[in-house]
């Protein structure tokens, strides 16, 4: 039976981002898309601020865009005053 300890879950996930514990990335996958939504809508609209979004924010859909351009938006630094940069690839299995 495999350790459930360490098993990240739904709401670890959310505890840990309303918190601002915001990890490098995150592989959202699995068999309901509902929960994946709810996590990459929560980042898309917490992590930056509506101002800076513009500037230091990518949502892209796998089947539009390449693996090297994912790549090279992820490379990108944030724009000041922000000290993050979000990139999030919705449908990425396209």
């Amino acid at each position: 039976m495999a350790d459930k300890q360490g098993s990240v879950t739904f709401d670890s996930i959310m505890r840990d981002l309303r918190a601002g514990n915001y990890r490098p990335v995150y592989l959202l996958a699995g068999d309901e898309p509902y929960y994946i939504d709810k996590i990459a809508d929560y980042i898309a609209e917490n992590v930056i601020e509506p101002d800076d979004r513009d500037f230091n924010q990518t949502i892209v859909f796998g089947a539009d865009t390449s693996a090297a351009q994912i790549s090279d938006l992820c490379k990108g630094y944030p724009v000041m005053p922000s000290s993050y940069r979000v990139v999030i690839v919705k449908e990425a299995q396209a």
